[in-house]
Formats: structure tokens, C-alpha cells, sequence
């Protein structure tokens, strides 16, 4: 293979990854399609027939765009909106048909995945992986062997439960909170302790960044000492706007900033519950983790097995 497109379906979004090998070192480009099926799937827990025309139309688009783009081969993979609807076996088969080979990963796929791809040492035992998608965030670690914990804590699938707008009201966060905080009571091992969290999707250290700036936040302190209390400060920052505001802190992907709140949440909680003082945000996902497989595999680290179909 010499570049290949991963196309990765979200409840939110369909996230377009197209990466090319060259002197040894991968170079790849992200695109995203908003397809605003997150709050269909939390009120009906299916995606229904107008969210499952609108997922063959993305995949049609997106693999036309990859044959543009000159890939030979394409990937199409689904995660946790497909596991939870209803009907995501009848959505997964009809992107089949479109984008063949495509199939659903399992919540451990998933964690493997972008632990293979932040994890420097795949033993590496004080690190514990957050991966934030639109309904669901899985979160890995290393205890004698590779442990996942896959929630329904998406922002995505938050704002359709608890939200009447987009941009959640000060009592509709509070009950936000209160459900997180008791999904992980629940959830995560009361004796799990790591020292820093990796927490990432397609597009997370470059949100950060951008609110960094946006809030007149040093760079160079967030860089080189990146910690839990920095998360805080800007979820605070963030619940501060108003909700015109909102698309001001990351204008790249609106959608994005409006769902930040709730991840960042997300993360300042599972940091407090693991104790861990470092917090970074990555831009890695299963897509580049799926594009290094591909391209550059490394012998050791996580693999799942998938099928890529021929473009060209």
C-alpha cells in the first residue's frame, strides 16, 4: 500500500484520515463531515432511516474524495454508535456495500488501537489512554495485560440526553456531572492509580491550543508542563461563554468547541479518580493508529485485524 484512507464513523461525525508513507515517515491529512446523528441516537437509541441515508451518502462522498486524493486502498470503520443503535448492524451493512470490508470495532479494538499509537513503551504501566468520541470514551491501561472500560459519556450522546440546546445550561451540566461522576463510581476500579492521562481524538491538542490562545493562557506552560488543573481552568473558561461565544475558541470545528465542556469534564474527573497530575492532549486516533498499522507495522504493539478494499 502506498496511501490509504481511513474513514472512521462516529455518532457525530465521519473523520477521514488519508496517509501516505514517504523517506520513511508517514505524512497524512484529516478531514471531518458533521452527520448530527448523536442526538437522534440518544433519544431513540437508533439511528433511523434519514441518519442511515445520510451515512451511505457521507461514505459514497468520502470514498470519492479518496479516489481524488489518489489512495489505493480505503478502510471504513465503526465504533460505539454502531454497537449501541438498534439498527447499527442494518447501517454497518450498508456502508459495507459502499466502503467493502468495512466493520464495526469492539470497545478492546478500540482501546488497543490508540494505546498503540500515544504509548512510546507498550508496557508502559503509569499511563492511563482516554479516547473521546462522540458517544462513547473508552479508557485503557496496563495491568497484566491491556484492561479497556468503554461508557456512554460522549459528548455527542451528552447533549442529546441532557440538553435542550447545544450548549448546555448551568443545571443541565450540573446533572451532566452528577452522571459521570456516578457512571465512573460504578465503572473504573476503585484501586486503578496512574500518573498521567493521554486523553485525544482527531482534533484534541490542536482544541487545546486554540483555547490556550483564545484565553490568553501561556503556551509554553501548557507545553512544557502540561497538568490536570490546566484542564479545570479552561472547562471553567468555557463555561463562562455564552453560547454565541462558544465557536470563538476553536473556529476550525465548531461543533467541536461545543461539546468541549463535557470533554473536558470528562477528563479533570477520571484524572481526579486515578490521582494522576499530568494531563496531555493528543491528536492521534484509531485512524492514524489503523494508518501506521498499515503503512509502517511495529512489530510488539497492539494489531487488529481489518480488511481494506482496493480503490484503484
Amino acid at each position: 500500500m502506498k496511501k490509504v484512507a481511513i474513514a472512521d464513523f462516529g455518532s457525530a461525525r465521519v473523520k477521514l484520515t488519508v496517509a501516505q508513507l514517504r523517506a520513511d515517515v508517514i505524512h497524512w491529512d484529516c478531514y471531518r463531515e458533521e452527520l448530527n446523528t448523536a442526538r437522534q441516537l440518544s433519544t431513540s437509541l437508533a439511528f433511523g432511516e434519514e441518519s442511515c441515508l445520510r451515512l451511505v451518502a457521507a461514505a459514497e462522498r468520502i470514498r470519492d474524495f479518496a479516489q481524488d486524493q489518489g489512495c489505493d486502498h480505503m478502510i471504513g470503520v465503526g465504533t460505539e454508535a454502531f454497537r449501541s443503535a438498534s439498527d447499527g448492524e442494518d447501517a454497518a451493512r450498508r456502508l459495507s456495500r459502499i466502503l467493502p470490508g468495512f466493520r464495526v470495532l469492539s470497545p478492546e479494538e478500540e482501546g488497543a488501537l490508540l494505546f498503540s499509537a500515544v504509548s512510546g513503551e507498550p508496557g508502559d504501566n503509569q499511563m492511563c489512554v482516554v479516547d473521546v468520541g462522540g458517544a462513547s470514551v473508552q479508557i485503557v491501561w496496563i495491568d497484566q495485560g491491556l484492561k479497556v472500560i468503554s461508557l456512554p459519556l460522549g459528548p455527542g450522546l451528552l447533549e442529546g440526553a441532557f440538553q435542550a440546546q447545544p450548549w448546555a445550561a448551568d443545571s443541565e451540566f450540573q446533572r451532566i456531572k452528577e452522571y459521570i461522576d456516578k457512571r465512573l463510581t460504578t465503572s473504573l476500579p476503585q484501586t486503578l492509580r496512574r500518573s498521567r492521562i493521554v486523553f485525544g481524538s482527531t482534533c484534541m491538542a490542536e482544541f487545546i491550543r486554540s483555547a490556550m490562545h483564545h484565553f490568553s493562557i501561556d503556551e509554553a506552560v501548557g507545553a512544557d508542563q502540561p497538568n490536570t488543573d490546566l484542564m479545570a481552568v479552561l472547562m471553567i473558561e468555557m463555561r463562562a461563554l455564552k453560547a454565541t461565544e462558544v465557536v470563538n475558541v476553536y473556529p476550525q470545528n465548531p461543533s467541536f468547541a461545543m461539546g468541549a465542556d463535557k470533554t473536558l469534564l470528562i477528563v479533570s474527573m477520571i484524572a481526579g479518580r486515578v490521582g494522576a497530575n499530568t494531563a496531555v492532549p493528543t491528536d492521534e486516533s484509531i485512524s492514524t493508529a489503523i494508518a501506521r498499522q498499515l503503512l509502517r507495522p511495529a512489530t510488539g504493539q497492539q494489531s487488529v485485524t481489518l480488511s481494506a478494499c482496493r480503490l484503484q
